[in-house]
């Protein structure tokens, strides 16, 4: 079982293009025995087609625990 929350900080709009910046956390267990947790940042990179929506290009984690 796995546990993810995330919580966005900011999203910049330029054009048809977003970077969206926030935090995040999971909780889970490995190999139905091992517990871990993790908690970090985010930073999500956007761009908007035309038809189609929105369609993450990029993005990149940064550990904090």
């Amino acid at each position: 079982m796995t546990l993810a929350t995330a919580k966005t900080d900011t999203i910049i709009l330029q054009s048809n293009t977003a970077i969206q910046k926030g935090k995040y956390e999971q909780k889970g267990i490995v190999d139905g025995k091992n517990n871990y947790a993790v908690k970090g940042t985010y930073e999500a990179h956007w761009m908007y087609l035309r038809g189609e929506g929105w369609r993450l290009q990029r993005m990149d984690t940064k550990p904090t625990q």
